[in-house]
């Protein structure tokens, strides 16, 4: 019997979700996935969300889950902080995952949670909160004398 799977793309803004080719490449990971693993993939879900926003118990993550115990599937995402950049919700996530047999896959690591140890996860989720922190510095040190739409700057050309 094949495993059923649900996978999980996840950009952090409508322009990504629209415009980028982030969540296309996270489809294909994931099909891939699926097929070398003699999978069924169920659907993808794709979301639109901050990384810091998402949260185990609310939402599409949570309703995913629920989905996936009710149906007796495992998740796919591409990489882990595909499902939050928030540490403390990745390690809910992975305790979550333990307990209710949701099996999380990993396509970038070719691992399953279950598989990693409490360490090297505790590590994974830090360094995911870890480069929010930085996207967001990044993005407020590129906005510095900006006003009004993007392009218009008080800085002279």
């Amino acid at each position: 019997m094949k495993t059923k799977f649900i996978g999980i793309s996840r950009v952090s803004t409508q322009r990504q979700m629209n415009n980028g080719n982030s969540v296309f490449l996270q489809c294909e990971s994931i099909k891939n996935y699926a097929l070398q693993n003699n999978g069924e993939l169920v659907e993808i879900v794709k979301v639109q969300a901050s990384g810091r926003k998402q949260k185990l118990n609310v939402g599409q993550l949570a309703e995913t889950i629920k989905k996936a115990k009710k149906i007796g599937a495992s998740l796919i995402v591409t990489k882990v902080d595909r499902l939050s950049r928030d540490q403390i919700t990745l390690l809910m996530l992975r305790k979550a995952s333990l307990e209710s047999n949701v099996e999380v896959h990993v396509t970038s690591m070719n691992r399953k949670l279950s598989d990693i140890s409490d360490l090297e996860f505790t590590l994974l989720a830090s360094m995911a909160q870890e480069e929010r922190k930085l996207i967001v510095s990044r993005c407020r040190e590129s906005a510095k004398g900006r006003i009004g739409a993007i392009g218009t700057t008080l800085d002279p050309v």
